[in-house]
């Protein structure tokens, strides 16, 4: 069995995390854990921390009106696919992302039934949120309090599918060796699918790493990332992505064609890869999403990253926008200098907020695994 089919097995396999067992996880953190099921009220949620573990029912809340103030809230940032690092823009509906309002009913409403009912037992900055369901295509730090408050600007978050999956991951912990793979803007024989400033977020991080290897346009091939992807400490992508709901397995990031691989990185393909990397950041559209398997998580390219052996995966949850975006980048490495991995992604959407207001442009990517 390969090493990524270990790695997968173990996540499956593992037995349900006890608190004793997760408790060397969560020095300065609180889990907060949500089962959440539709069309029901008595949806629960599990608070683990290093003093202990309570869990609280919130009766008033409805799954199925979670789900639909879900797609309230996405419908509310005006997401779209022009000017975007998706692949449809020859589908393009009229752009609205860098018009979409800062503030949101649903933010709000989601913010009162999901967060509101924890806020007494959060006394950690870092917060995890373990999703369910539906609650797993949503960005918790970009909901608001009545005054208007994001989550985000009280508390770093992170992401993870399981406390088991958090403990696999945190078990992993690798020092940084200070070199970076990316690859950025691959020529995909279209002008209408040139990003720019993908092409200047990869360019540069090479003022910012000792050892950083840049390849981007005819260079930003499959083969490439392939052939140098298992050497490095941080492996960059700024290019298109693809989200098959049809086939989750087939969701993929698009490269520069050559003779030696179809250019198409598929989720299906990252679970059979080994690699040493300590992040894995996937700059592209859609990347965070996928299908919700029947427990409920979601199968997808983060998903393969994790059974490839990476402990830390950035990801978005919609259509990014190319120029916020690398902006956004740009100040999370610059922070990752200094920060943690969960704090220089909070810095760097804080700086992101004070430029691009709304959430859309801020608030997509995600940091799920090892915090550190």
């Amino acid at each position: 069995m390969g090493a990524a089919k270990l790695e997968l097995t173990s996540f499956e396999s593992a037995r349900v995390a006890e608190w004793k067992d997760i408790q060397p996880c969560l020095k300065g953190v609180t889990l907060v854990s949500f089962m959440m099921e539709l069309g029901k009220d008595n949806n629960t949620v599990i608070l683990a921390s290093e003093d202990g573990v309570i869990g609280i029912r919130i009766p008033d809340v409805d799954g199925r009106e979670v789900r639909d103030l879900i797609v309230a809230f996405r419908k509310d940032l005006g997401i779209s696919v022009e000017g975007t690092r998706d692949l449809n823009v020859e589908k393009a509906q009229p752009k609205a992302g860098s018009k979409a309002p800062a503030s949101s009913a649903a933010a709000r409403k989601l913010y009162s039934l999901l967060l509101k009912p924890v806020l007494p037992y959060l006394n950690t900055e870092l917060v995890y949120i373990s999703p369910d369901n539906v609650l797993n295509y949503l960005p918790f730090e970009a909901l608001q309090d009545e005054k208007g408050r994001y989550f985000i600007e009280d508390h770093a978050v992170a992401y993870t599918p399981s406390a088991n999956i958090l403990k696999v991951c945190m078990d992993k912990e690798r020092h940084r060796k200070g070199s970076i793979l990316a690859l950025g803007n691959p020529n995909l024989k279209n002008p209408a699918f040139r990003l720019v400033h993908a092409e200047e977020e990869v360019r540069a991080l090479q003022s910012l790493f000792s050892k950083a290897d840049v390849l981007t346009f005819d260079e930003a091939t499959e083969d490439a990332l392939k052939a140098h992807a298992a050497d490095c400490d941080i492996l960059h992508l700024a290019c298109h992505g693809e989200l098959n709901h049809d086939d989750p397995m087939l969701s993929s990031l698009r490269f520069a064609p050559d003779t030696k691989d179809d250019a198409y990185l598929h989720a299906g393909e990252v679970f059979e890869m080994n690699l040493s990397a300590s992040l894995v950041v996937l700059s592209a559209c859609n990347s965070g999403l996928g299908e919700l398997s029947m427990g409920n998580e979601l199968m997808g390219l983060t998903r393969g990253i994790f059974a490839a052996g990476v402990p830390s995966v950035v990801a978005s949850l919609w259509t990014v926008d190319d120029r916020s975006t690398a902006f956004l980048m740009e100040r999370f490495y610059t922070n990752l200098q200094t920060m943690n991995k969960a704090e220089a992604l909070r810095q760097a959407k804080l700086a992101t907020m004070k430029q691009y207001p709304s959430p859309f442009h801020w608030a997509p990517f995600c940091l799920q695994g090892d915090y550190r």
